[in-house]
């Protein structure tokens, strides 16, 4: 009798005990977060950092996965159209005009690609209403034009249509890629906001002293590429000048966590407003 006392005293402790360590595990958690939150003022630390932004927004948004079938590689010349085409073995198409466009980079940058613009939604281009203007690298001769769902971009190699443009600020030729058939995978979920991905970056170390964000985009990023379906989650998408270097830097928007960095070139940018 007293030994079956004694078990059950000493499981009634053990339980108790386990609850005791649950319960000061999850207050101390609240303890570190809540310090974390209350601590880091991340405008006055980029201010004292000399790190420049153009914005520091609050606001939140709720977007869904999106889904696509394998980008295609895109073959066929379309009718009317002048100029050479070949097809790498990526899906890709790399297409040199007989005709160059030519750009006015003294115009205001709202209307200098209008041309361009022109040209992508004139038929020329296979399904070139799903693109529209993100970038221009200048050092690289590039303006890059991409998918979009529902105002929102896909920044991703399987979805960029690329111009290149000679010493005379004319586009020459451009390669392209197509992703058909994106659409929303399951339901929508609620995202970081640009403030909460930018302090991340800074807190993971991942904005250098001195730098500048030169980019700041929510866009969609692919994060599985199978045989027959890729899908594409929410990212917050940084460009970062540091050194005469733009690394780009994109912090997944559900997860919160950092998708490998990509270097890209030495040099500034111009993005879509």
């Amino acid at each position: 009798m007293d030994f079956k006392r004694t078990k059950w005293i000493l499981i009634a402790v053990f339980l108790a005990l386990n609850i005791y360590l649950v319960f000061t595990y999850c207050d101390r958690r609240g303890v570190v977060t809540t310090k974390n939150q209350q601590e880091i003022n991340i405008q006055q630390e980029l201010i004292n950092k000399n790190i420049t932004y153009s914005s520091l927004s609050t606001r939140q948004r709720s977007l869904p996965l999106i889904k696509s079938q394998p980008a295609q590689t895109l073959i066929q010349n379309p009718e009317g159209q002048n100029g050479t085409l070949s097809v790498t073995s990526e899906p890709s198409k790399v297409f040199t005009l007989d005709r160059p466009i030519v750009i006015d980079f003294s115009e205001n940058e709202e209307t200098r690609y209008d041309p361009l613009k022109d040209y992508v939604n004139s038929g020329a281009i296979i399904n070139g209403e799903s693109y529209d203007f993100i970038a221009y690298y200048p050092t690289r001769r590039e303006i890059i034009f991409t998918q979009f769902v529902n105002t929102v971009p896909v920044i991703d190699e399987s979805t960029t249509l690329t111009f290149y443009l000679n010493g005379e600020g004319e586009v020459i030729s451009y390669t392209q890629k197509y992703a058909p058939d994106l659409v929303p995978q399951g339901v929508n979920r609620m995202v970081i906001s640009e403030k909460d991905a930018i302090e991340y970056l800074y807190l993971n170390d991942y904005l250098p002293d001195e730098s500048q964000i030169v980019t700041s985009k929510l866009a969609y990023y692919r994060i599985l590429s199978l045989n027959n379906l890729s899908v594409y989650t929410p990212v917050w998408y940084f460009d970062i000048l540091s050194d005469d270097t733009v690394t780009t830097q994109r912090v997944d928007a559900l997860k919160q966590t950092i998708i490998i960095p990509e270097s890209k070139s030495n040099e500034a940018l111009e993005t879509e407003q």
